[in-house]
């Protein structure tokens, strides 16, 4: 028996609901069942041999992603809005073994790969299962802009990843009578991390929203009788703006969490008066879970992201003010790179430290922040040179009201072509989200240091 059924098996009731995709509930007892069977079909005979799992956030894709967490295979996630050259590029560096996929996803032929109905459809052998032991355990890869805006692999214990799902669950005081709406993809560690295995350790009901727009999640929070919502700071924004709901479509609620991004004063004043619903923040990284939090026991100084967590500790650079922490739930490194817990992580935020409350002041980062996705901005000007008519290209984020930042690219062309040919290039090499929102052609000769500081500006 691994770590998540030790989780599930402190549930009293195991006839209470653990989950569902708002298509299909599972039990308790139903998801330990689910998770057996998947365990005779995964392979876990050595952590040396990383898996691939693409989550198209169904209900078999939460089922099987439970089901390697509990087995602590060393598991590279990712969600379906990744294109093959994302795969390509991340499976060379993790040395990814075999891909699990949907069953409409299409993967480059050249990796070997099993679809979800094809995994189900492995028989069991019967066998006795090997006694879990140690050499089993590997790590949760998970894809991260680190402090560089460069995209990296980091490698994430097992243990850190449990001590994060019960430190949210512990700071928020959920319980098995709460019912937790996430918003948030589960191959980001909030996700992750913060909604799924913070529910699962408070024992409660985990409802996943897999497309989420004000409307659907007040849907879901009125279906269900949600008591927390989990999402970016984008969703309370636009929560904020409608006109379309109101305070009695969301009554169930007793809190709602954010993290993934700034979260404006203002957005926070508009949500709380409009619905009555205190916003929770939380700071933190896939590097560090989370790092600190505004509690719902105790005032937090306005403009303060929050209080340090138990089992962390931030001091501040003198020289640079870069937040440096150490904590029980810090990473294991990035993959080609070595790294010891012991250590400490520089955060590319700057701030400072007041009586265990956390002020940041600004950021260190190329990294460019659209609704908490940081995207490396270096990547998208790779594909924009290989349009045979772009010469040169800047891509840069500029800031936006709604989504934080938008993805800006300045091209500089050979031949003119319009705006939307330019996206609609990218589109096939980028995930959605990574396509630039603007295109701007430069009348320049080039893209000079000039150009560049005059355009970072």
């Amino acid at each position: 028996m691994g770590w998540i059924l030790d989780l599930l098996n402190k549930q009293e009731d195991l006839n209470a609901n653990a989950l569902t995709d708002g298509n299909q509930v599972v039990t308790y007892k139903e998801l330990i069942n689910a998770i057996n069977s998947y365990e005779h079909k995964l392979d876990v005979r050595s952590n040396k041999r990383v898996t691939g799992l693409v989550l198209d956030h169904s209900l078999d894709s939460l089922l099987l992603l439970m089901s390697c967490l509990d087995r602590e295979m060393s598991l590279l996630i990712l969600d379906d809005h990744q294109k093959s050259a994302d795969i390509d590029l991340i499976s060379k560096k993790c040395k990814v073994d075999t891909w699990i996929v949907p069953n409409d996803y299409k993967l480059n032929d050249s990796f070997q790969s099993l679809t979800y109905t094809q995994l189900n459809l492995i028989k069991n052998k019967g066998e006795k299962e090997e006694e879990f032991s140690s050499e089993h355990k590997g790590y949760l890869y998970q894809a991260t802009s680190g402090t560089t805006g460069e995209m990296k692999v980091a490698k994430i214990s097992y243990s850190a990843i449990q001590k994060g799902g019960e430190k949210y669950a512990k700071w928020f005081r959920w319980s098995n009578k709460d019912i937790i709406l996430s918003t948030v993809p589960l191959h980001h560690s909030y996700g992750l991390i913060g909604a799924l295995i913070g529910t699962i350790a408070a024992s409660s009901y985990f409802i996943l929203c897999n497309k989420p727009s004000p409307r659907v999640v007040t849907e879901f929070i009125k279906r269900f009788k949600c008591t927390v919502l989990i999402g970016v700071p984008l969703l309370y924004d636009l929560m904020a703006q409608s006109n379309l709901i109101n305070d009695q479509d969301i009554r169930t609620l007793r809190m709602s969490v954010s993290s993934g991004g700034k979260l404006a004063e203002s957005t926070i004043d508009q949500f709380e008066k409009k619905f009555t619903v205190n916003i929770f923040q939380v700071y933190g990284s896939t590097e560090t879970g989370a790092i600190a939090a505004t509690s719902p026991f105790e005032s937090t100084p306005r403009g303060a992201v929050g209080m340090i967590l138990p089992g962390v500790i931030v001091t501040t650079d003198k020289e640079t003010k870069q937040l440096i922490v150490k904590s029980d739930t810090l990473f294991s490194g990035y993959v080609l790179s070595v790294h010891s817990t012991d250590i400490s992580h520089y955060m590319s935020d700057l701030g400072e430290v007041e009586e265990d409350i956390i002020y940041l002041s600004g950021r260190r980062s190329n990294s460019i922040n659209v609704s908490g996705r940081k995207i490396d901005p270096h990547e998208i000007k790779e594909v924009l040179l290989k349009h045979p008519k772009i010469t040169d290209a800047k891509v840069f984020g500029v800031e936006d009201d709604l989504y934080g930042q938008k993805i800006k690219a300045v091209v500089l062309l050979q031949e003119d072509i319009s705006s939307e040919e330019v996206k609609e290039f990218t589109r096939k090499s980028l995930a959605s989200y990574k396509v630039p929102h603007l295109i701007e052609k430069w009348e320049g000769k080039s893209l000079t240091w000039k150009t560049n500081i005059v355009i970072d500006l």
